[in-house]
C-alpha cells in the first residue's frame, strides 16, 4: 500500500557522513537533505530551520501539511490522520 504522504527531511551540520550514517540508521523513508552552510544557508531561510534534522510531511500535492518539532509529534500527527 503507497502512503498519502512523503517525509522530507532538512539536516545543518559540519560532518556529511555523520548525517548519513544517522538517516541509515533509522531507516527512514522517504528524501533527505543535507546542508553543509548550515544556519547560514538559503535552506535554513527559506524552509525556517528550527532543530536539524527539520521534518515535513507532504501530501500528494507536494504540500506541507505537518512540520512537526519532534518524531513524538509526528507520530501524533500521522495517527490522528489515517
Amino acid at each position: 500500500m503507497q502512503s498519502d504522504y512523503e517525509l522530507v527531511t532538512f539536516a545543518l551540520a559540519d560532518d556529511v557522513e555523520e548525517v548519513k550514517a544517522q538517516v541509515e540508521n533509522m531507516r527512514l523513508p522517504g528524501y533527505h537533505f543535507y546542508d553543509d552552510k548550515r544556519w547560514d544557508g538559503k535552506v535554513f531561510l527559506d524552509f525556517h530551520i528550527t532543530t536539524t534534522p527539520t521534518v515535513f510531511l507532504l501530501d500528494r500535492d507536494k504540500t506541507i501539511v505537518c512540520k512537526p518539532y519532534d518524531w513524538k509529534e509526528l507520530m501524533e500527527w500521522i495517527k490522528s490522520n489515517n
